[in-house]
């Protein structure tokens, strides 16, 4: 698929727009990566991933990935992983079955800066799963999955702009 531009233009945002309105109540998980130059690449996962060749990760720097979650969460920790800490994604997306986006931008962060924001993305991770795990056994009934996927998106928050990062949360306008 290629195209001119590059992926913070108008054609990438079309891209990326028609992308997600397309695919958000899928379930499974498509992908569609954006190189710098404008050439675009689209996977087809599983109800839980999407998969890409290392030689793809490396190549992923200053361009966007976006794709849709049907558990309806924000990242995960192999999102970021790949896409921010190895693959110094200029933007990574996730689009919901519930039709929320998830935008985490790169503002020019260094490798130490996206290590350190994954590190504690990670910790924060363990520590909701730690915290719903002891509710459950106290006999709370929890959605265990939402639970820790609030306290990740808060993690991101508050913050991702220390280390030059930037997450927003908005609604998918499913029309045009």
């Amino acid at each position: 698929m290629g195209g001119r531009g590059s992926s913070s233009g108008l054609l990438g945002t079309n891209r990326i727009n028609s992308f997600e309105r397309q695919n958000y109540r899928s379930s499974t998980e498509h992908g569609l990566l954006i190189f710098a130059d404008g050439s675009t690449k689209r996977y087809d996962g599983s109800e839980h991933h999407v998969t890409g060749s290392k030689e793809e990760i490396e190549r992923m720097s200053g361009g966007t990935f976006t794709h849709n979650h049907p558990m309806n969460v924000t990242f995960s920790d192999t999102d970021i992983g790949n896409g921010i800490v190895r693959g110094n994604l200029r933007e990574l997306r996730a689009v919901t079955s519930n039709g929320e986006i998830h935008v985490l931008k790169n503002n020019s962060a260094s490798l130490e800066e996206r290590r350190k924001f994954f590190a504690g993305f990670q910790q924060a991770q363990m520590k909701a799963n730690n915290i719903a795990n002891s509710k459950i056994r106290r006999g709370e009934r929890i959605d265990k999955t939402q639970y820790v996927n609030s306290r990740v998106e808060k993690y991101m928050e508050e913050n991702s702009e220390k280390y030059h990062l930037s997450y927003k949360k908005r609604r998918l306008n499913a029309g045009r």
